[in-house]
C-alpha cells in the first residue's frame, strides 16, 4: 500500500519527522504480516490445500489492507480538516487580539485625560480656623459643582469627597449656597468660589468663609427674698478665662467675649455682715430667652453670637434674734416681803434685716413664794403692762409681732413684789431646780416660742423681827390725845372807881411735893384715816421702783 501523507504542522509549531510519520502510517499493515508468519511455522512446506488456503488468505489480506488504507485516508482527511478549522480559529483569535489592542490604546488615551476633583470647606470665625465638620453649630453652606460633560449644569456635591469623572483641560465651576450663620454673626468674605481649569490629574480646592460674631456676657446679682435689692450693689462680680478677666464690675457689668471659650464666674463680698448671705448659685440664659447656654456650675461657654446673662442669686440668711435675762435688783423689806427687778434684752444682730418677734415672761417662783404685784415696761418707747393675776397666772405676753430693726436692742424691765412664807422650805428658795418647776425668784423669758433665758435670785424665810420700812416710806407717828386744859375765867371788868378785887389765891406749894407740870402744847395734825400701815408698803415700794426706773431711763436716754 502507498505511504500515508505527513500531515502539515500547525502554524507556530515545529513539523513532525517524515520517518516517524511513515512508521506510524505503516504500522497497522505490518502487524498482520507478523501475525501470519507466527501462525505457519518455520520448517513446514505448504501443500496444495495450504497453498490454496494461503491464496485465499492473501486475498483476504489484500482486502483488509485496502480497507485499512481507506480508513487511514479517511482519518488523514479528518485530521487535515480539523487542522484547517484550527488554523481558521487561530487566525480569528489573532484578528480579535489585534482589535483588543486597538481598543486598549484608545482607553489608555482616555485614562490619561481623566481628572479627579475634591473641594474642602473652611470657616474662619473671629480669626479662628475650623476645617469642614469642626465648625460650631449654626454655620452651614452647601457645595455645588458643574457637571463634567455640561459645564452650565450643576450638581449637589459633598465637601471633602473625591469626584473622578472630570477630564483634564476642562473647566470646573465651584459654587455654594448662601452661608447660614447664627444670629449675632455675619459673613465678611468668601474665598475659593469661581471657574477653574483642571490642569492636573488630581485637583484639590478649598472654599473659605470668613465670619465675625458679636458675643457678649452680662453679670447680674440678685438678693432674695424680694425687698433686699439695695444690697445687690455690694458684690463685685467677674468672669475670667484662666488669669484673663473678660468682664468684671457691679451688678449689670457686660462685655464682649470669645464665642466657644469657657469662662469661670466669681463674686467677692468685702463688707461687714457678708456671712449673712448664702453662697452664690449661678444661672445663665440668653438675653432674649431663646437657645441653650452651655453651663457647668460656675463655668459658662457662650456660643458664637450669643448674648448671655449670668445671674448670681444669694439669699439673705439673717442672723437669729438673741435673748438675754438678768436680775437687776433685789431687796428685802422684812416680814417676808421682797422686791425684785429683772432685765430682759432682745437683740437683732443682723446688719440688714428687720425682724418681728414674740416674747413671754413667766414668774417661776418656788413653793411658798407668792407674787402680789408684777409689772413690765419697754424702755425705748415706754410701753408697759402688768400681770393681772401674778399668783394665779404667772405668764404675761410682753410682745406679739413686735418689729425690731436691724442692729438694734429692745430692753424690758420687769419688777415684782413678793411675799415669802415663814414655813417655806429652803430648797424652794435657793435657785437650784433639782427637778423642780421653779425655785427662788426664778424668772423665765421665751422668745418666739423656742429661745429661752432665765434669771434667779435667792431669798430666805422671814424671822420674828421688827418690820423694816422700805426706803422712801416713813412710819406715821401717832400722838396720844391730851386732855383739854381748863380755860381761865375771863376777868370781870373792874368797876370804877371801886378798887380792884384781890386775886384768887392759887394752890399752896407744899414742900417736898412734885413740881407742877406745864400744860401740854397742842400741835395741828392730820385726821386719822384708820388705814393700817402695813398696806402702805405696796405704795411705798411702787414709789421706790418708779423713782429707780425713772432715774435709769433718764440715764439711758442721755
Amino acid at each position: 500500500p502507498a505511504a500515508a501523507p505527513v500531515p502539515a504542522a500547525p502554524d507556530g509549531q515545529t513539523p513532525a519527522d517524515p520517518a516517524e510519520a511513515a512508521a506510524e502510517s505503516s504500522g497497522s499493515a505490518a502487524e498482520p504480516q507478523a501475525a501470519v508468519a507466527l501462525a505457519g511455522g518455520e520448517d513446514s512446506e505448504p501443500d496444495a490445500d495450504e497453498l490454496e488456503g494461503e491464496g485465499d488468505e492473501a486475498e483476504d489480506e489484500d482486502e483488509l489492507e485496502a480497507e485499512e488504507e481507506a480508513e487511514d485516508e479517511d482519518g488523514e482527511d479528518d485530521e487535515a480538516e480539523a487542522e484547517h478549522e484550527e488554523d481558521e480559529t487561530e487566525q480569528g483569535d489573532d484578528e480579535a487580539e489585534q482589535e483588543d489592542v486597538g481598543e486598549e490604546d484608545e482607553d489608555d488615551d482616555d485614562r490619561d485625560k481623566l481628572a479627579t476633583v475634591r473641594v474642602d470647606q473652611q470657616w474662619v470665625i473671629d480669626g479662628e480656623y475650623f476645617v469642614d465638620g469642626a465648625e460650631p453649630d449654626g454655620f452651614e453652606a452647601d457645595l455645588k459643582l458643574s457637571l463634567p460633560k455640561d459645564e452650565d449644569e450643576f450638581r449637589a456635591a459633598e465637601w471633602g469627597r473625591v469626584y473622578s469623572d472630570y477630564r483634564r483641560g476642562k473647566d470646573l465651576t465651584i459654587k455654594q449656597s448662601e452661608p447660614e450663620v447664627p444670629e449675632g454673626c455675619w459673613l465678611t468674605d468668601t474665598d475659593g468660589l469661581g471657574t477653574f481649569e483642571l490642569e492636573y490629574r488630581s485637583n484639590r480646592f478649598a472654599v473659605v468663609n470668613k465670619v465675625h460674631c458679636d458675643t457678649t456676657l452680662k453679670l447680674v446679682k440678685k438678693i432674695e427674698p424680694d425687698g433686699n435689692s439695695e444690697y445687690e450693689d455690694w458684690f463685685w462680680l467677674k468672669a475670667a478665662h484662666g488669669e484673663d478677666i473678660a468682664v468684671e464690675g457691679l451688678t449689670g457689668a457686660q462685655g464682649y467675649v470669645d464665642g466657644g471659650t469657657t469662662y469661670t464666674l466669681e463674686e467677692e463680698a468685702n463688707f461687714d455682715g457678708a456671712d449673712e448671705f448664702s453662697e452664690a448659685g449661678w444661672s445663665c440664659t440668653t438675653e432674649d430667652g431663646y437657645g441653650e447656654v452651655a453651663q457647668d456650675g460656675n463655668q459658662v461657654t457662650p456660643k458664637h453670637g450669643q448674648d448671655v446673662v449670668c445671674t448670681a442669686t444669694n439669699e439673705l440668711d439673717a442672723k437669729h434674734l438673741e435673748i438675754h435675762k438678768s436680775v437687776w435688783n433685789v431687796a428685802e423689806f422684812g416680814a417676808g416681803i421682797w422686791h425684785v427687778e429683772y432685765e430682759v434684752t432682745v437683740t437683732n444682730p443682723s446688719l440688714f434685716a428687720d425682724r418681728e418677734y414674740k416674747l413671754s415672761d413667766t414668774l417661776k417662783f418656788g413653793d411658798g413664794i407668792r407674787a402680789t404685784n408684777a409689772e413690765w415696761i419697754l424702755d425705748y418707747d415706754g410701753e408697759e403692762g402688768v400681770w393681772s393675776d401674778p399668783s394665779g397666772d404667772a405668764t404675761a405676753t410682753l410682745a406679739d409681732g413686735r418689729s425690731i430693726e436691724a442692729d438694734s436692742i429692745h430692753t424690758y424691765i420687769i419688777w415684782a413684789r413678793v411675799e415669802v412664807d415663814e414655813d417655806a422650805d429652803e430648797d424652794q428658795l435657793d435657785c437650784e431646780l433639782n427637778g423642780d418647776d421653779g425655785t427662788g425668784l426664778l424668772n423665765r423669758a421665751v422668745l418666739n416660742g423656742e429661745y429661752e433665758a432665765e434669771a434667779c435670785a435667792e431669798v430666805w424665810a422671814p424671822e420674828d423681827e421688827e418690820e423694816v420700812t422700805p426706803p422712801g416710806e416713813d412710819k406715821e407717828e401717832v400722838t396720844p390725845p391730851s386732855p383739854a386744859p381748863t380755860p381761865a375765867p375771863a376777868p370781870a371788868p373792874a368797876p370804877a372807881p371801886a378798887p380792884a378785887p384781890a386775886p384768887t389765891p392759887g394752890p399752896a406749894f407744899v414742900p417736898g411735893a412734885a413740881a407742877p407740870q406745864p400744860a401740854p402744847v397742842v400741835r395741828p395734825q392730820l385726821a386719822q384715816t384708820g388705814t393700817d400701815s402695813l398696806w402702805m408698803l405696796p405704795g411705798a415700794a411702787l414709789l421706790l421702783i418708779g423713782g429707780t426706773l425713772a432715774t435709769r431711763l433718764s440715764r439711758r436716754k442721755r
